[in-house]
């Protein structure tokens, strides 16, 4: 186990909403939206700590959470595909059985 210096792999942090802007990365002004300074405009920060993220910190982050992210839609994709077949999805309106005209 390492003891002392920086780790080999970065750690996922889990993210939480900014409290400033409440997620949404920007706050009114007077006349126009500015980015939010306490989460660099991404309406993310530490979910531990509630403190904003380091700039190259925080794309890590956002990277990781977005490739998590495809992964899953991918994967809700694939099985729903897989249970419509199951299902009968063959446009056969409900008729299930595999009639073979003799």
């Amino acid at each position: 186990m390492k003891r002392h210096g920086p780790d080999f792999q970065k750690q996922t942090r889990p993210l939480a909403p900014c409290g400033r802007c409440r997620g949404q990365g920007v706050v009114k002004g007077l006349f126009y939206e500015m980015p939010c300074e306490g989460c660099h405009g991404s309406g993310f920060v530490d979910a531990a700590t509630g403190e904003r993220l380091e700039i190259e910190e925080l794309v890590l982050q956002l990277g990781r959470s977005l490739r998590l992210e495809r992964q899953q839609a991918a994967n809700r994709s694939a099985q729903a595909g897989a249970e419509r077949d199951y299902r009968g999805g063959s446009g056969r309106h409900g008729l299930r059985g595999h009639w073979t005209g003799d």
